[in-house]
């Protein structure tokens, strides 16, 4: 059953960019190991400006730092990051504008809920930063980010062969939870259990979908990051019998495989897809 899915995630990676106009660039670093919270997010604006070409954009999360550009050779980015400005002015104005989307997203449900899932972990902090930790970026903070990405893979959506390859392998292994801790949260009125995992993030992901099966009327998701993954679960979710697994396992395998077709259908979406699996799967 499992295999299904995956030849539809690989026949994506396999032949899903090979014609976009567009390069998708991620950088490994983030919130998570920001000295200063909020580095690699204005890392990532200052270097979205010295590209001249139109259609980009990008974000970053507590892991890494994504863009997408108009079709861009390795060669010229890695060019581009050892050259790219880093005035104080420019410093200064991407500051500002860093400011405005930390106003906009304080309030935020999504994330006042996500903050408090991570609360005590090495992602507890928002990858935008805050107004204090984005005052306190100064210019050599950023050198020294950009001396630390050097140094590191950076990853492209133009090895599409070498990633199935991989999660041919992950699925041939089979599943291998390993449970770090629990432990249960009261959010926006709601009770919820929520589980920290490592490894395997394709079947914690099957897992979820078969949860939320079973749950029609009850909020059940993943979160996922590099190094930890949580599934929150709603206090009085059922768990799916033994007996009825196959069955739920059939409609949720089925029910990715329709959010993949969509997905399919999107550049940006299958860039950033192949991106997040570049980077998952550890490949450079």
């Amino acid at each position: 059953m499992i295999r299904i899915l995956f030849a539809n995630i690989i026949r994506i990676l396999e032949n899903g960019m090979i014609h976009s106009p567009y390069t998708g660039i991620l950088i490994p670093v983030g919130s998570s190991n920001d000295s200063i919270i909020g580095t690699s997010h204005l890392f990532e604006h200052l270097l979205l400006s010295n590209f001249n070409n139109s259609g980009q954009f990008g974000f970053t999360t507590e892991d890494y730092i994504a863009i997408i550009v108009k079709h861009c050779e390795y060669l010229y980015l890695l060019d581009l990051i050892r050259k790219m400005r880093i005035s104080n002015k420019e410093i200064r104005k991407e500051k500002n504008k860093i400011m405005l989307e930390i106003e906009e997203k304080r309030k935020s449900i999504s994330e006042i809920f996500f903050k408090i899932i991570w609360a005590d972990t090495i992602y507890q902090n928002s990858p935008l930063g805050c107004a204090h930790s984005i005052n306190a970026i100064q210019r050599l903070d950023l050198i020294k980010k950009k001396e630390q990405i050097l140094k590191l893979p950076i990853y492209t959506n133009n090895k599409q062969k070498e990633i199935a390859y991989n999660i041919k392998e992950s699925v041939a292994r089979g599943a291998l939870f390993t449970v770090l801790f629990k432990r249960s949260l009261s959010i926006n009125k709601r009770e919820y259990g929520v589980i920290y995992f490592l490894n395997d993030l394709d079947y914690l992901i099957l897992a979820t979908e078969i949860l939320k099966i079973a749950n029609p009327n009850k909020h059940i998701q993943i979160s996922i990051k590099k190094k930890l993954c949580a599934i929150i679960i709603q206090w009085g979710s059922v768990f799916p019998e033994y007996r009825n697994m196959n069955a739920f396992m059939t409609k949720a395998i089925q029910k990715m495989n329709i959010e993949i077709n969509k997905m399919n259908e999107n550049v940006f979406k299958r860039i950033l897809f192949s991106l997040e699996s570049f980077y998952y799967y550890e490949l450079a």
